[in-house]
């Protein structure tokens, strides 16, 4: 076979690698679903709460920027964990990654602790 062919193995892995999404696009869809799993798990049962006046809350300065900080630090983990896992050939996967952000970074942290690699199904 000619050295400058490539093999069928490594022609496959080429165009694996090739179908799939930048660091840069996996982040920012993974800020979505991140975005998407915020407003579903926690901003409409603070929404209603405040809508039925259950909680007592006062717009200030240094509660607004406490919402600002931990959303940017939510969707950055999102984001993040979609770099991460890395094999996000189309929007969805990365989004759906996004949305898993806890559980998967849970898993890696559970992983890394017990000395195992979450990944491959080897932690307690």
């Amino acid at each position: 076979m000619n050295p400058t062919t490539p093999t069928p193995v490594q022609a496959a892995a080429d165009a694996a690698q090739a179908l799939q999404l930048s660091d840069w696009t996996s982040f920012k869809w993974g800020v979505v679903g991140a975005l998407m799993a915020l407003i579903a798990v926690q901003g409409l049962p603070i929404a209603g709460k405040l809508a039925r006046h259950e909680l007592d809350w006062e717009p200030s300065w240094s509660g607004g920027a406490g919402v600002v900080a931990f959303t940017a630090f939510f969707l950055a983990l999102g984001g993040g964990v979609a770099v991460l896992v890395g094999e996000a050939t189309e929007a969805k996967h990365a989004v759906f990654y996004g949305l898993g952000w806890q559980g998967i970074l849970g898993g890696y942290i559970k992983g890394a602790g017990t000395g195992g690699d979450a990944s491959d199904g080897t932690a307690p």
